[in-house]
């Protein structure tokens, strides 16, 4: 099995506005999809998801909700699930609403979490180790892998 990965939630919205499109995000949903890594899928992630594409002007417009549904419940049925209810979260990202995803990675043992999030970024090597990476510098490492 391929590297232990945490998907940050502005990948799968990015997906599921341009799902045809060929990017480094379509192509590492695909490579989610099929097998290429295992993918932790946080419950907040999930909840995050669901709630925006319900509540956002933006994006109710724009992406049906059955549609994020169907890509929740592919990834999941692959997916190794985090729960973190019993879990303490650090507060480390300037934006405290992102802690929940290094303390995902952290609990699965993940070995990257793929972002596009600049204050995820900017933590990049100095979390354990743990690389903090944007999807296309993740698919040259994943090919490497």
């Amino acid at each position: 099995m391929g590297p232990r990965v945490v998907l940050d939630t502005n990948l799968y919205l990015s997906y599921l506005l341009r799902p045809a499109a060929d990017t480094a995000v379509t192509r590492t949903l695909e490579a989610a999809l099929g097998g290429g890594f295992q993918p932790l899928l946080p419950m907040g992630v999930v909840e995050e998801i669901l709630r925006k594409t319900a509540t956002s002007p933006y994006l109710k417009e724009r992406i049906d909700l059955a549609d994020a549904s169907a890509l929740l419940q592919a990834v999941g049925e692959l997916a190794e699930l985090i729960d973190l209810t019993s879990v303490a979260i650090p507060s480390i990202v300037r934006d405290a609403n992102d802690d929940f995803l290094i303390a995902a990675a952290l609990e699965g043992n993940a070995d990257f979490l793929v972002t596009g999030d600049a204050d995820l970024l900017a933590l990049s090597g100095v979390i354990q180790k743990l690389h903090i990476v944007r999807p296309g510098e993740f698919l040259l490492q994943l090919a490497e892998w």
